[in-house]
């Protein structure tokens, strides 16, 4: 693959708040890239397979990555590693979406360069306590964009400066697997109101947590006081109440939130609410027409 089709590759993904610039002189040792990605609730459940080695350093927010059948939490002051030709998944926390710079590189030995600095497929996210971590990547990126030689030649510089001081931090430092109950849960809800509009099963999600179904179930039920399934039909059939509010016909309400039928729609809303759709649809219309009257002026009589 040339390095023109690995950029390429790299910026697949582009949106209006992405920007990933190359380093145009390679040297027969690596090929550096580099981007940013502003604050975006945009980057949703993301999977993909790099053709580089991607090191991101995160600026604000927060985020997650999950490789293989783990999943970590990632937060400002982290750096977190896409290891190349492998499956990963990453999204931004749609309450508090995160902010980037990243890194892609390749050549003879980086993959033992990153591990010897504390990055690997077992040790993909960590912290380093110090400032000048976070600096380098700003400065990189700031010269990439300049494009001229000798800044291009001051970024690679700023690389090596970067992996010199990851490397000194290496020891001691790697952010432990989050993977207590309560973050089983909280990965689950996320997920759940993601994919709420989509054919979302419970043993889908616990395999994209990575644990068994009736284990998943047990655990939500301990810390929500619900079934996952009864979570997930409570939370779509809210979404529908908020789009009947907003004008939405019964059919179109349904099958966005999820239901395959109008007439599944209309047996489990009124599981949920004690009324049919059109019901409620009815009396919230009815509702709307007593507001508006209430709130009308009167004339003023002579």
């Amino acid at each position: 693959m040339t390095n023109e089709e690995k950029h390429e590759q790299i910026i697949d993904y582009i949106n209006p708040t992405y920007c990933a610039l190359q380093n145009r002189f390679d040297f027969d040792h690596s090929s550096l890239y580099v981007g940013y990605q502003s604050p975006s609730k945009q980057i949703k459940n993301c999977s993909v397979i790099k053709p580089l080695h991607i090191i991101k350093y995160v600026i604000s927010g927060k985020g997650y990555l999950k490789i293989g059948d783990r999943t970590f939490v990632v937060s400002a002051g982290d750096v977190f590693f896409l290891p190349k030709s492998v499956l990963i998944s990453y999204y931004s926390d749609q309450d508090d979406p995160f902010s980037y710079y990243y890194i892609g590189v390749d050549g003879i030995n980086i993959e033992k360069t990153l591990e010897q600095c504390g990055l690997s497929t077992e040790t993909p996210v960590r912290r380093y306590d110090s400032p000048e971590v976070g600096d380098l990547f700003g400065s990189i990126y700031s010269k990439l964009k300049i494009y001229s030689f000798s800044d291009n030649l001051a970024a690679i510089s700023d690389f090596y400066k970067l992996l010199s001081a990851m490397s000194g931090f290496a020891d001691g430092n790697a952010v432990p697997l989050r993977r207590n109950d309560e973050n089983y849960v909280n990965y689950a809800i996320h997920y759940i109101k993601e994919n709420y509009a989509y054919d979302v099963s419970i043993t889908e999600i616990a395999d994209w947590l990575g644990i068994g179904r009736s284990y998943f179930s047990v655990l939500f039920h301990r810390e929500t006081g619900a079934a996952p399934q009864e979570y997930l039909l409570r939370f779509r059939i809210n979404q529908a109440c908020k789009l009947l509010a907003l004008g939405m016909s019964v059919t179109e309400a349904g099958l966005h939130c999820g239901f395959n039928s109008p007439t599944n729609f209309s047996v489990q809303f009124k599981k949920i609410m004690s009324v049919t759709p059109r019901e409620y649809l009815a009396r919230s219309r009815e509702r709307d027409k007593e507001e508006a009257s209430a709130t009308a002026p009167t004339k003023n009589e002579d």
